[in-house]
């Protein structure tokens, strides 16, 4: 029964030490991210949304070709 108890003591000390270690870090990225805001006009703009690249559809026919012949043989 000792064993429980000290199991179930190591268990709460572990979750309790995980738990602020991820409010730790949470808070150091919060801060991080303050600090850097100022800054925010020196990094470069996004590239806009690229459009999808067309598929050649002689590529798609060829390959699944290709996967055809795979299966048969």
């Amino acid at each position: 029964m000792e064993s429980l108890l000290d199991g179930v003591k190591l268990l709460g000390l572990g979750i309790t030490t995980t738990f602020l270690f991820l409010i730790l870090v949470v808070a150091a990225i919060e801060v991080t991210r303050k600090l850097i805001k100022p800054f925010e006009h020196l990094l470069e703009k996004p590239a806009g949304e690229s459009k999808p690249a067309g598929v050649d559809p002689k590529l798609v026919a060829a390959a699944l070709a290709a996967a055809d012949l795979h299966k048969k043989s």
